[in-house]
């Protein structure tokens, strides 16, 4: 009976850090600049995200040479589904002071950030999109946007069923070679 709780222990621990996957999107694939696709990373981008190289301070990226910008505030990113949304990085004027807004699936806004520069740990459980929000919408750039899309999902994947599944049926096993 001990080997079998070390075995379900295990794979209890496994599955766990199976379910656990953190994106970072950077934009380094991307190269010289032009208007972010609508299906980038996989996910819903507005039509009015745009990318750039060039060095230009103090539109300084988190990570590589490549990040994002806005012309106004009426741009979101949708995820398609549930995520955990971890933040971004922003750098650029002081005044222009960007912040995000998480929604729900129903469009409804659930979460604001404070408005400011540098890196944002947020870390929104429940969100379907976000949205930027500026006093002055073209005056910073966003790098490094975080999310984690399987921590918020309640559905186990089918290899996490089939393992927990396989040990329950060695454990009944071995429980019956016992008793007889």
């Amino acid at each position: 009976m001990n080997t079998l709780r070390k075995a379900l222990l295990i794979s209890l621990l496994g599955a766990s850090s199976i379910a656990y996957a953190d994106t970072v999107i950077n934009f380094d694939d991307l190269s010289g600049s032009g208007q972010v696709a609508t299906s980038y990373q996989g996910l819903t981008w507005s039509n009015g995200w745009n990318y750039y190289d060039a060095a230009q301070s103090p539109y300084d990226p988190s990570s590589g040479a490549e990040r994002v910008y806005v012309y106004d505030n009426a741009q979101t990113i949708s995820f398609g589904q549930a995520v955990t949304f971890e933040g971004s990085f922003f750098s650029g004027y002081d005044s222009s002071a960007p912040s995000w807004v998480g929604y729900d699936q129903f469009n409804n806004v659930i979460f604001t950030s404070a408005p400011g520069l540098g890196t944002q740990n947020l870390n929104w459980s429940g969100v379907w999109s976000v949205g930027l929000v500026s006093s002055a919408p073209d005056y910073f750039i966003v790098d490094d946007i975080k999310f984690d899309s399987a921590s918020t999902n309640s559905v186990p994947d089918a290899s996490t069923t089939l393992e927990l599944v396989g040990l329950g049926m060695v454990g009944l096993g071995m429980v019956r070679r016992k008793l007889a």
